[in-house]
C-alpha cells in the first residue's frame, strides 16, 4: 500500500489521519459538526502542524530515533 504514494503524501495522509482521528472527529462529532466540516478542520489541522514554528524539529527527530531505538531493543 505505501508503495502506492510518494513520500511526502504518504506522511501528509498519515498527519491527515493522525489530527483526524485523535483531535477533529471527537470534537466535531461532540459539536454536531457535518462530515465536510471535520474533514476541512482536518485538513487545516494538518496544515498548522507542518508549518509550525512550535514544534522543535532537532527534539522530535531526537524523540523519533530514541523511540525507534527502544522498539528494536524490544524486539530482540
Amino acid at each position: 500500500m505505501i508503495d502506492r504514494f510518494n513520500d511526502a503524501e504518504h506522511l501528509r495522509l498519515v498527519i491527515f489521519m493522525l489530527a483526524r482521528n485523535s483531535k477533529v472527529l471527537p470534537k466535531g462529532i461532540k459539536l454536531k459538526k457535518s462530515l465536510d466540516e471535520i474533514e476541512k478542520m482536518s485538513y487545516m489541522t494538518m496544515l498548522s502542524l507542518i508549518d509550525s514554528d512550535l514544534i522543535s524539529w532537532e527534539g522530535a527527530k531526537e524523540s523519533y530515533y530514541k523511540g525507534k531505538k527502544l522498539y528494536e531493543e524490544g524486539k530482540a
